[in-house]
């Protein structure tokens, strides 16, 4: 062909591969004939890929001195901050957090540097994963009502219980994972569960 068409790669194809790969094992140390220097090599190759999509969050908006984060289809959208794809931004990052609980154990006496890295890198992963729970608080339905609690799919659509839905999931699973936020998650999941279960209710009847 003599055009090439250049197909820009999204947040979810992003957060899919991290985390399929996180999942399959592939920064776990207990692996088969896995070494330190194939961990790091591993790793970076994931931290890599990490780095991008951290560059893809953008600044939502400011309120009460504090910033907000959400995610972007693809690097140079121009729609505004999406749910689903910070969900799912969310929940990689929750994954490569409990990687690099494992990944700071075992490094301790093997490489106290690399394990020094690794632990700068967690504390990063951390503060994003704050951040993004503040833009879930601030996209939460406040008023006083029966939509209380409930998330959109972005600002200018409608109140969904699919997109509540996979807000509570992920923090419950920040939760149980141990999450240094889990107080600031719990409260935006309870409120969340108070508008989600009558709304299922709802449709059942």
């Amino acid at each position: 062909f003599d055009t090439i068409i250049g197909v820009e790669g999204t947040t979810n194809q992003t957060t899919l591969s991290l985390s399929t790969l996180m999942s399959c094992g592939f920064l776990s140390p207990n692996g088969e004939n896995v070494t330190p220097e194939i961990l790091k090599a591993r790793y970076g190759y994931i931290w890599e890929s990490i780095q991008v999509l951290l560059s893809w969050s953008e600044i939502g908006c400011t309120y009460d001195g504090m910033q907000y984060k959400g995610w972007r289809y693809t690097e140079n959208s121009t729609n505004a901050p999406a749910v689903l794809p910070t969900v799912f931004a969310f929940d990689t990052l929750c994954k490569l957090r409990q990687n690099l609980l494992v990944l700071v154990e075992y490094f301790r006496d093997r490489d106290s540097r690399f394990c020094d890295r690794l632990t700068e890198d967690k504390k990063l992963v951390e503060e994003e994963l704050a951040m993004i729970m503040q833009f879930f608080r601030k996209e939460q339905r406040k008023s006083d009502d029966h939509m209380t609690g409930a998330f959109k799919r972005y600002a200018d659509s409608e109140y969904s219980i699919t997109h509540t839905a996979y807000v509570i999931k992920s923090l419950y699973q920040y939760i149980c994972s141990g999450g240094p936020e889990s107080q600031m998650a719990e409260e935006i999941m309870q409120v969340a569960i108070r508008y989600f279960v009558p709304a299922v209710q709802k449709q059942m009847y």
